[in-house]
């Protein structure tokens, strides 16, 4: 059995945090109904089962390719029932990087024949291993390059099935191939592997998952390493709610603290920190009034993409503010002639927009100047990772992903308001920073 040395805690996103919480509740209850375990371990010194290769399969509209090399006597007992079958432990594995490299040592292979194992000799014993003591293995990679036209269909399906032909033992093969609930880190390829494991209760305390994207630092000097590009692999198995091992840990048995040690990773913003119900006060000062009571103001929203200033501007303001939404109008001139319209008739504003530097809220503060109105500045002071976590949430459950170079150039040119600087015309409690936590 592997070790647990980067055991990480069960902790999902907020999106699947319910749903998930019913299916482990419910592989609780299946197995705590097993009596009688069909044994799952082959005898000692039998040899390990072999694959059973069968056809491609696009699943959920050609989202997930499905690679089924599976030994025929498990697929067949699946298919029988899961009534007095010992719950499944699941060694998941990323693929690149994890499993294999290139031959030619460049960060993409070159083409579909431009790989090795990750150790010659250790990959494959420790796949035999975990065989060997009941293990269902399973690759979950991201294949993102099919789509984009990077490879055909045909290369990258060659090239698994001479990698399930070296390793020559059974195994699951889901390759995401868009950015959508299928992608890791997000689960979709997991309960579409549940679905095709009929269902049968799942070993979570004794699965794991195992990939090179850990969100390991960069070390320097002799025997140093470079950065890890993300997370996802580490993030997949906290949405899971599983084990997690870097493949030095798995396959090499390092004992290097980069590899063993969650707290030295990085994954951006964690979803964990945000409690349901709780939490700071939305608005900062607490008691900052949204709507105006007297007369009518313009409402100045600043705030990076994706960090939650239409949603604010079209809940939280009642009907006597007109939202101006530059997403919909298109230009600024445009927005400006909604303004006017709205003020002309006797109408608050909100202008929802990036407003990210002072000349732009500028013209806005100008124009409420010329109506004689007064202007309040609402701020949204939220993370970037946390924006890019809001926007990747907000694509896969309504609208459309804003590009990341967006919210990066947001965020590199950001210069916040500030009461010296944007509110001279303003009272001093007039600007309120508020913030967003979903």
């Amino acid at each position: 059995m592997p070790s647990t040395d980067s055991r990480a805690k069960p902790s999902l996103r907020m999106d699947d945090r319910d749903a998930a919480a019913e299916d482990v509740a419910e592989q609780r209850r299946k197995r705590s109904k097993i009596a009688d375990h069909v044994p799952t371990n082959p005898p000692a010194g039998a040899m390990p089962p072999r694959p059973s290769i069968r056809a491609w399969q696009q699943l959920h509209d050609g989202s997930l390719l499905m690679l089924d090399a599976r030994e025929e006597a498990a697929v067949a007992m699946e298919r029988a029932g899961k009534d007095g079958v010992a719950a499944v432990k699941i060694a998941g594995f990323d693929l690149d990087g994890t499993l294999i490299t290139t031959k030619s040592g460049k960060r993409f292979a070159v083409d579909a024949r431009d790989w090795k194992l990750f150790h010659p000799t250790l990959v494959a014993a420790k796949l035999e291993e975990l065989v060997r003591t009941g293990f269902r293995i399973v690759l979950f990679s991201n294949q993102n390059g099919l789509d984009k036209g990077h490879v055909t269909p045909k290369e990258l399906q060659d090239k698994l099935e001479a990698i399930v032909k070296k390793l020559d033992l059974p195994m699951l093969v889901l390759l995401a191939t868009r950015d959508d609930q299928m992608r890791k880190p997000r689960i979709g390829a997991w309960k579409a592997m549940h679905k095709l494991l009929e269902d049968a209760p799942l070993d979570l305390e004794n699965s794991f998952y195992c990939g090179d994207a850990a969100g390991r630092p960069k070390i320097d000097g002799a025997g140093g390493r470079k950065k890890d590009f993300a997370a996802t692999d580490y993030k997949f198995a906290l949405n899971v709610g599983i084990a997690f091992h870097t493949p030095e840990a798995l396959f090499l048995s390092s004992k290097q603290r980069v590899h063993v040690r969650p707290d030295m990773w990085e994954v951006g913003f964690d979803p964990r920190s945000i409690k349901v119900g709780e939490g700071p006060p939305v608005l900062d000062p607490r008691d900052a009034p949204l709507g105006k009571t007297g007369g009518h103001e313009m409402v100045v929203m600043c705030g990076s993409p994706a960090s939650g200033k239409s949603f604010f501007s079209n809940h939280y303001f009642g009907s006597a503010y007109v939202v101006v939404n530059q997403d919909e109008l298109k230009t600024v001139a445009a927005c400006k002639k909604r303004a006017l319209e709205a003020l002309n008739n006797g109408k608050s504003v909100v202008i929802d927009s990036t407003n990210r530097d002072p000349r732009t809220r500028k013209e806005w503060v100008t124009m409420a100047q010329s109506q004689g109105i007064s202007v309040r500045c609402f701020y949204a002071d939220i993370s970037k990772d946390l924006a890019m976590h809001l926007n990747t949430f907000r694509h896969l459950t309504s609208t459309k992903k804003i590009p990341d170079v967006v919210i990066h150039t947001f965020y590199k040119n950001i210069a916040p308001p500030s009461f010296q600087a944007d509110s001279t015309h303003m009272d001093a409690d007039a600007l309120a920073l508020l913030r967003f936590f979903l």
